[in-house]
């Protein structure tokens, strides 16, 4: 059935209007009771229903093979990334008394290794990759998903590493100054 419309007006209802008042203009209403109270109903079945999946059986907990080795790749960058600025920080330093040259060293080593390490960590992805295709175990728009996830980790692996690139060739760039400064002091 169509909602009523009611008819009030505006204003403090008549028992609480001050005398010697004008009421306020004629307003339409729409009484929309059955509405909601048919939207709470759905509500309350919906919630119903997701109780008795819940105790159905539980979901599964553990993420796919794929989706495990993928996160793992994703943080393993993002701690290189991290590792990376600092190390930039630290060969951006230009002074000639208290050189970091120790820390530079050992964080570069880490982050050749920590790239090393992610690299074959996305050759095994590719090649479980492939594994799956050829068995033809994973529908076309899943394998197009998987490819495009191992596409964009790459990508963020050579963006990692060509930071790396760059921070060494600027910390090349200020040995020679601090050389060059040295013998101009010296």
């Amino acid at each position: 059935p169509p909602a009523r419309i009611c008819r009030r007006r505006r204003g403090k209802a008549p028992s609480t209007a001050r005398p010697g008042r004008q009421p306020g203009p004629m307003v339409a209403v729409l009484d929309r009771t059955r509405e909601f109270r048919s939207i709470a109903g759905n509500l309350a079945r919906a919630d119903s229903a997701q109780a008795a999946a819940a105790a159905a059986g539980p979901a599964p907990r553990h993420p796919s093979e794929f989706s495990r080795m993928t996160a793992q790749i994703g943080g393993d960058i993002y701690e290189t990334t991290q590792k990376l600025d600092k190390l930039a920080q630290l060969a951006q330093s230009r002074s000639l008394f208290d050189d970091p040259t120790s820390e530079i060293n050992e964080l570069t080593y880490v982050i050749k290794q920590r790239i090393a390490s992610i690299n074959g960590q996305l050759n095994e992805v590719q090649t479980a990759m492939a594994t799956y295709r050829q068995e033809g175990s994973r529908p076309r728009q899943q394998a197009s998903h998987v490819t495009q996830i191992v596409e964009m980790l790459r990508y963020q692996l050579c963006s990692t590493t060509k930071g790396f690139e760059d921070v060494l060739q600027t910390r090349s760039r200020n040995i020679r100054a601090q050389e060059d400064r040295r013998v101009q002091i010296g």
